[in-house]
């Protein structure tokens, strides 16, 4: 069973998740090709997180955790938006 804390951890972690990829989304509709910007601008927002974890709590930042952030924003932004875009024509 999850207790309060837990679940607001978790609910936290979600929150940021799907922030991210709205940013990232939104970052690339705006720029459409410049998917380097978007990437380096997500690359230090997920540096900056897991710094910010080494002030919290409870929380500890992971440098396999920033891998795994990295590879999430190649994938969304090499493999994933350009067929969204495909698919609504903003190719």
């Amino acid at each position: 069973m999850i207790d309060g804390k837990q679940s607001e951890t978790h609910q936290l972690t979600w929150t940021w998740l799907v922030f991210g990829i709205a940013l990232m989304i939104l970052l690339t509709w705006i720029n459409g090709r410049r998917r380097w910007f978007v990437f380096l601008f997500m690359t230090a927002f997920a540096a900056f997180d897991e710094l910010r974890q080494l002030f919290l709590p409870g929380r500890s930042a992971s440098i396999g955790d920033f891998a795994t952030d990295l590879l999430v924003i190649t994938a969304i932004l090499w493999v994933v938006l350009p067929r969204l875009l495909h698919s609504w024509g903003r190719r």
